[in-house]
């Protein structure tokens, strides 16, 4: 999200149920969601455990959105808290009064028709909440990468992302032109 103060830049939060991504994370912010629900182990890929545990954090999260003019969610779709949080974090940042755009990630073919089916249902569930969705293939993003290992893939796919919200964020807080 952004703040009243646009110099201020964006304050980062990553929301998830698995307690070690979460230490691993550089997000200033960190919620975790399922506690009582997953121990900290994740959903398992389980979106209505995903789903439930982000319904147990719904005020934390909604602090979070508090006060923010823009957010900025980035949804990786296709596991259990991706798929099952991510409708639910939308629409709390829209509700809080923040001009929403949503970035939904949708998981690669190789990693199956279960997940891509989850993702696509997790994506009809977020339409209409964001002011703007866009939806972005991991297998069209690495068309841009290269032929790399998995890791490496997931790596590039990253800072890809990464580099578009950097710009997203400077059009948002610094004055400029677009070429």
């Amino acid at each position: 999200r952004l703040t009243e103060s646009l110099q201020d830049g964006p304050v980062v939060a990553a929301i998830n149920a698995d307690v070690k991504s979460l230490a691993e994370c550089k997000a200033a912010t960190r919620i975790q969601i399922g506690a009582n629900r997953t121990d900290g182990l994740g959903t398992g890929g389980d979106a209505e455990i995903g789903r439930l545990s982000a319904e147990e954090q719904l005020p934390a999260i909604q602090r979070f959105f508090a006060d923010a003019d823009l957010a900025i969610v980035v949804a990786c779709l296709g596991g259990g808290a991706g798929s099952g949080a991510a409708p639910l974090v939308v629409s709390a940042a829209r509700d809080s009064g923040a001009t929403t755009l949503c970035l939904a990630v949708l998981p690669f073919k190789f990693e199956g028709n279960d997940q891509r089916e989850q993702a696509d249902h997790a994506l009809s569930r977020i339409q209409g909440s964001p002011h703007v969705l866009i939806a972005i293939s991991n297998d069209r993003l690495s068309d841009y990468v290269g032929d790399n290992t998995v890791a490496a893939t997931f790596d590039k796919v990253n800072e890809v992302l990464a580099s578009g919200l950097r710009g997203l964020c400077q059009l948002a807080t610094q004055p400029g032109y677009i070429a």
